[in-house]
């Protein structure tokens, strides 16, 4: 099990133009800076960023740049088994031994960011199953479709606040380690490209919802009400039908006692 891991983490390095999205493959750097662009809303002063397979750890350098621009200050930690040229928040450790005292508190943590994928989303889904045992407020994920939803897990605890299917299409994606005959970085083009999700802890989730409706994250076709929205929105119905129209009470009283004064 653990020989199989570790050939899908080195497959980019090993194998060279023969690598394959069931590896790893690095997201590039404009990519990143349009993410770090939508999640820098969400994060608060004092969090803790974690990008559990940080590759080139490209990500948190973007991220940091951007909230010393908007005045916020976070803690980073950048996990990789293998040693990054960037050392910036880097933990040279595997995700899957990281251990809560590793990372701050549930309220001020944010997870995820590209998993190697693994043979039909297996090593993506171990990831991710891994980062909801410290239960983050936030998930950022780039992961192939067949992914398993947060929304679906036995007990599920997380809202999706948006999805992106279009922004990781064509060449998002560059082949650490390989290069072409003119020493030119090879791309990965993504037939079926993954989907780019952030996931809110429900006990988050409608204050991201509201700054992803301000920041206007949501397309019209993902404006589905949560369920707490829902239950309000029911709850307020029911209480308007059950109680009665004072207006209407009102000028029901005011014509009979018109009816009485006239009649005398």
């Amino acid at each position: 099990m653990m020989q199989n891991k570790f050939k899908v983490y080195l497959a980019p390095f090993l194998h060279g133009l023969r690598y394959t999205s069931f590896g790893r493959h690095f997201t590039k750097k404009e990519k990143l800076q349009e993410i770090v662009e939508k999640l820098h809303w969400y994060v608060c002063n004092g969090d803790m960023i974690v990008d559990f397979c940080c590759g080139a750890n490209d990500f948190s350098c973007f991220m940091n740049q951007k909230l010393d621009e908007t005045g916020k200050k976070c803690l980073f930690k950048n996990f990789d088994i293998i040693q990054s040229k960037n050392d910036f928040g880097f933990v040279k450790k595997d995700w899957m031994t990281v251990q809560r005292s590793d990372l701050s508190k549930c309220s001020e943590l944010i997870i995820g960011l590209n998993p190697p994928f693994g043979v039909k989303a297996a090593l993506a889904n171990k990831f991710i199953d891994k980062a909801l045992q410290f239960k983050p407020k936030l998930l950022i994920l780039i992961v192939p479709e067949e992914t398993e939803r947060l929304d679906k897990k036995k007990r599920p605890e997380y809202d999706l606040i948006w999805e992106d299917r279009e922004s990781l299409s064509g060449k998002s994606f560059y082949l650490p380690g390989s290069f072409d005959a003119k020493d030119k970085q090879m791309e990965q083009w993504n037939v079926n490209p993954p989907v780019l999700y952030l996931w809110s802890h429900k006990a988050w989730s409608q204050r991201h919802r509201t700054i992803a409706e301000q920041q206007g994250h949501i397309s019209r076709d993902q404006k589905e009400p949560y369920p707490a929205y829902e239950d309000q929105a029911q709850e307020a119905h029911k209480h308007q039908i059950s109680q009665p129209d004072h207006n209407m009470r009102d000028r029901s009283g005011s014509s009979k006692q018109k009816k009485r004064e006239s009649g005398r």
